[in-house]
């Protein structure tokens, strides 16, 4: 006698979408009364439609913000720099279809092992909850001495260890955390990873993050993604909700430091749970808000001055937990402005963390 259970699968997804046959309704409805394995099969295809409905319900905002923000630059004087932008951004539709389709084909493999293992004899066990699955977590030795040569092998600067009053800053390092396999990431003046942690950089004794806690402001006011105040917080984990995801196309980030001082380093998180590589990274200080005057540039990889900004020398990098750390040769300034321009993964930016360790001018 066949299993009634056969072919049962598309009959259950049939009957979800309202596209089941008339004829066919109160016989699949009297099997998942009688079968508990195809009644939880059902009831959990049904839990996963209602929570893909509330989580597209919920994009519309974020999409109707990305679209007001493609449509200002379109009318802006700044159209034939984003050219492209047609092909980078995606419609309200298409995001909602793609990822109803994702759900769907998770679904028909789920109950297509479902019923396979039925037709081998096998006892099928249905979890309640989902199995929280560990992230991989790349493992990164502590740094080594190493000769101070002014350079590490990737050709990042560093500072020489000098004779005395000076001490490596005690910068503390989130968990190393990609998540994936990272691909191949073909950008042009692209910095050689070593593979090793860096090595201490040094200034003068006594140097703190003065950005902490301290006030910042944004080109994006209202992130898609957590807050703006986030960027200080000093939550450097690569973690679901320690991230800041601002809108496509060029933005900035500005901090306080609220009086002068000597800045000896910035160091940027932008976001190391992948191997990205984020676009027209510029780093500038100035003791005007509005940087016109005195504004000095600490680092700039925008090889076709895209932010109008100059041509800069600077290379492209991966993001990793070290972060990316800036020389600040001692400047001194009180504001502090970050540039980029989206990633190889996305045209957004994203921020999680920002420190500058220097001293307030006494």
């Amino acid at each position: 006698m066949a299993d009634p259970c056969d072919n049962m699968a598309d009959d259950i997804a049939q009957l979800i979408d309202g596209a089941l046959a008339p004829g066919r309704i109160d016989k699949v409805q009297g099997h998942l009364e009688s079968c508990p394995g195809c009644g939880a099969y059902y009831d959990g295809l049904v839990r996963d439609s209602q929570e893909l409905a509330g989580f597209v319900g919920s994009l519309d905002d974020v999409v109707a913000r990305i679209e007001t923000q493609v449509t200002e630059k379109l009318n802006s004087n700044s159209y034939e720099q984003y050219v492209n932008v047609r092909r980078r951004t995606m419609s309200n539709d298409f995001l909602k279809m793609t990822l109803a389709a994702g759900v769907i084909i998770l679904a028909a493999i789920i109950g297509r092992g479902y019923f396979m293992m039925r037709d081998k004899g096998e006892e099928v066990t249905i979890a309640k909850e989902p199995t929280k699955i560990e992230e991989p977590v790349v493992k990164i030795e502590e740094p080594a001495v190493v000769e101070d040569t002014g350079k590490t092998e990737d050709d990042t600067v560093v500072a020489a260890a000098p004779s005395g009053g000076m001490a490596p800053l005690p910068i503390e390092l989130p968990k190393p955390m990609f998540v994936g396999t990272p691909t191949n990431i073909m950008v042009p003046n692209m910095e050689k990873v070593s593979g090793k942690p860096r090595p201490p950089f040094y200034a003068p004794v006594g140097c703190v993050n003065l950005a902490a806690g301290k006030v910042v402001s944004s080109t994006d006011e209202l992130p898609i993604i957590g807050e703006i105040e986030m960027i200080t917080d000093g939550d450097k984990e690569a973690a679901d909700g320690s991230y800041v995801e601002l809108g496509p196309f060029q933005q900035h980030v500005t901090i306080d430091l609220e009086k002068e001082c000597e800045i000896y380093a910035v160091l940027i998180w932008h976001y190391h749970k992948q191997a990205r590589v984020y676009f027209d990274v510029i780093v500038q200080t100035s003791d005007d808000a509005d940087f016109i005057t005195n504004v000095k540039t600490l680092f700039n990889n925008d090889i076709d001055n895209t932010a109008g900004l100059g041509i800069g020398t600077d290379k492209h990098y991966i993001e990793t937990s070290d972060g990316r750390l800036v020389d600040g040769k001692g400047t001194r300034a009180r504001y502090v402005r970050l540039y980029s321009n989206g990633s190889n993964d996305s045209d957004m930016n994203n921020y999680i963390e920002i420190e500058v360790w220097g001293k307030p001018v006494e």
